[in-house]
């Protein structure tokens, strides 16, 4: 009897290797292709970040360009605000002066007196103090009567004589300095509608 070889005998063996083989060859293609596709992904953000980071560099240097060139404005728009600032403070702590002035002026021109303002200062109350001179006594008087007057008197909600000097400087001068106190002028404006 002849012995014979069996060459299929391990063939169990051939297969779980060959079975085992697949799947790592299998598990090694998908990680490979896993491997490519993080790679891919990674090479490619790269080349975004950089070509962000690029662009980033460039609006940098255009910016520090545009304030090296600008510096001039720059001041001129701090200048601009500053005094916008102080004009808007100017403007809270305004008492309307020209306005009251001008009123007493108005005053002025309906007396008969021949009268000379020469000093007015008003406050933010609208306390007011004003003098006025005179070339003769007779002018200083008729002025003072005609102060007396509820149509002179009308804008203010008190006046009084502060003072009356002569002065002597070559022709005497009188001066009389009235101090009181004007009825704001929006309630004026307000009562004559």
């Amino acid at each position: 009897m002849k012995r014979r070889v069996n060459l299929f005998a391990r063939r169990e063996q051939t297969s779980q290797l060959t079975l085992r083989f697949s799947q790592v060859l299998k598990g090694g293609l998908i990680g490979g292709a896993i491997m490519v596709l993080v790679l891919t992904l990674f090479i490619g953000g790269f080349f975004i970040l950089n070509d962000q980071f690029g662009s980033a560099q460039n609006s940098l240097s255009q910016i520090k360009r545009y304030i090296l060139l600008n510096q001039g404005f720059s001041q001129q728009i701090r200048e601009f605000n500053f005094k916008h600032s102080a004009l808007q403070s100017f403007l809270e702590q305004d008492a309307e002066g020209y306005l009251y002035y001008d009123l007493l002026k108005g005053l002025f021109e309906k007396t008969q007196a021949r009268e000379q303002l020469i000093e007015f200062s008003i406050d933010n109350s609208q306390k007011v103090s004003f003098s006025v001179q005179f070339e003769n006594y007779e002018d200083a008087l008729l002025f003072i009567q005609e102060i007396e007057a509820p149509s002179f008197t009308e804008p203010f909600q008190s006046l009084s004589i502060g003072s009356f000097s002569v002065m002597n400087s070559g022709d005497s001068l009188y001066e009389l300095t009235l101090d009181g106190v004007f009825i704001p002028i929006h309630a004026t404006r307000s009562q004559a509608n």
